[in-house]
């Protein structure tokens, strides 16, 4: 998940199911791993019943809010600490007209960098 969310990679696809050629990058890097030498995730996979894997829709969007959950509290964290804060929102309508909303926040930490001379 770290990964994914470093790189700002898409968690989920379209079309997750077996046949699909792109089942998102959650999976399709899950698959890999599996295939590519890792044998605990591979036998995992293998041993478990397919409703078990905590890999289908329900499993990863708990995932996605439980990172995102702790991502806003390091934020708000981060934020409380800080000598000076400012906050901006934006608001667009996505392509199914579903409001989004956008919150920047940009804070000074109150450390200073010192300029050396080369």
């Amino acid at each position: 998940m770290r990964f994914i969310a470093r790189l700002s990679l898409p968690f989920r696809g379209h079309d997750e199911t077996q046949q699909s050629l792109n089942r998102g990058v959650f999976l399709e890097l899950v698959s890999y791993l599996a295939d590519n030498g890792d044998a605990i995730l591979a036998n995992r996979l293998a041993d478990t019943a397919a409703n078990a894997t905590y890999l289908g829709p329900c499993s990863q969007n708990d995932m996605i809010a439980i990172v995102g959950a702790e991502i806003q509290h390091e934020v708000v964290r981060r934020v409380t600490a800080a000598t000076q804060f400012s906050i901006m929102m934006d608001e667009t309508s996505d392509v199914s007209h579903k409001e989004q909303d956008a919150i920047y926040a940009s804070y000074l930490t109150g450390r200073r960098r010192r300029l050396r001379d080369h």
